[in-house]
């Protein structure tokens, strides 16, 4: 009886070794995942703040068009000048 009492805990612990490898197995892919999920989370903010960095630059730039516009019939005037140069400053600014 004695033996098979040993047999059980020899099992036991090879058990209980095989769970602790088993789970820094799991342990680890887990990890591996979450770097990989993260670094797409990481890349799709980056994206999505570009965007919106682009669309606030061109919106701001279409502003000065819309001076440019409205003084487009005035002879040389000062605003259509500056708004010009404004616009293309603006929209310089994505391409840097």
């Amino acid at each position: 009886m004695s033996g098979d009492h040993n047999a059980n805990q020899d099992y036991g612990k090879r058990l209980d070794k095989a769970a602790e490898h088993l789970g820094a197995g799991a342990l680890k892919l887990i990890k591996q995942i979450l770097t990989k999920h993260d670094a797409a989370i990481i890349e799709a903010s980056q994206e999505a703040i570009e965007t919106a960095v682009n669309g606030e630059r061109e919106a701001c730039a279409k502003v000065c068009d819309e001076i440019v516009a409205r003084y487009r019939h005035a002879d040389d005037a000062p605003e259509m000048v500056a708004a010009n140069w404004c616009a293309d400053g603006v929209r310089a600014r994505g391409s840097v």
